[in-house]
């Protein structure tokens, strides 16, 4: 560029965001911001002939992008004591160049269980996204209401995902009604118990309770002798 004086113009700026630089020549500042926050920026025009020099100061506020965070468990029925896994997927929603958001994701229930790597996990980058994944072991029945939340890093706001359920059915209850307990019974007497079964109020059903023939029932009889 030609200054009034007839010399080269060179330029230089101070503050800018990390991703952005000026053209010496030209005076364009261009890039991808990837850091966000509020900066100072000081710009000088220097003449080559005279080496006189001029400055003008703005600021310029660079906003974190905004992300949606999504969980999924697998499997999403299960009985008390196995495990699920829970899948967080974090992704860059914002206008312009999308970038794959960074930090961690904690994991979080309402119910009775843990989930492994102290409810915590580092995000893996895959394009514009990122996921990690934790198991979840529940230890009694019902309904779970988990959660994920990102928290968020230098250039992406956080979000949460707050509600994904999974279902851990009560397991099947026998009761032995005869004999009472505590009997004393003759070698190779015959003895006959009966049962009854019943489920829980989120029982899968009575496949733990059968007859003597193996068919799953509410109430039977078993024979044998000692």
């Amino acid at each position: 560029a030609t200054d009034t004086a007839g010399g080269t113009a060179t330029y230089s700026a101070t503050g800018l965001p990390a991703g952005l630089s000026i053209d010496t020549s030209m005076g364009l500042i261009s890039g991808t911001p990837t850091t966000a926050g509020t900066f100072s920026v000081q710009v000088t025009a220097t003449d080559s002939t005279t080496n006189e020099s001029e400055s003008t100061s703005f600021t310029w506020t660079v906003s974190k992008r905004s992300t949606s965070t999504s969980m999924e468990c697998s499997p999403q029925e299960l009985g008390a004591g196995a495990t699920t896994t829970c899948t967080a997927t974090v992704s860059d929603t914002d206008q312009g160049a999308a970038s794959a958001p960074t930090g961690t994701v904690k994991f979080t229930s309402n119910g009775a269980g843990s989930f492994s790597g102290s409810g915590a996990c580092s995000l893996t980058k895959s394009g514009t996204r990122a996921s990690c994944k934790l198991t979840f072991k529940p230890t009694a029945a019902g309904a779970d209401h988990l959660g994920a939340t990102y928290s968020g890093d230098a250039a992406h706001v956080f979000s949460a995902d707050p509600s994904f359920s999974i279902t851990v059915p009560a397991r099947p209850l026998a009761e032995i009604l005869s004999p009472a307990p505590n009997q004393a019974f003759a070698l190779g007497k015959a003895v006959t118990t009966t049962f009854s079964c019943a489920e829980g109020t989120a029982g899968p059903g009575l496949a733990a309770c059968g007859d003597n023939n193996g068919t799953s029932a509410g109430a039977g009889t078993l024979h044998g002798t000692l």
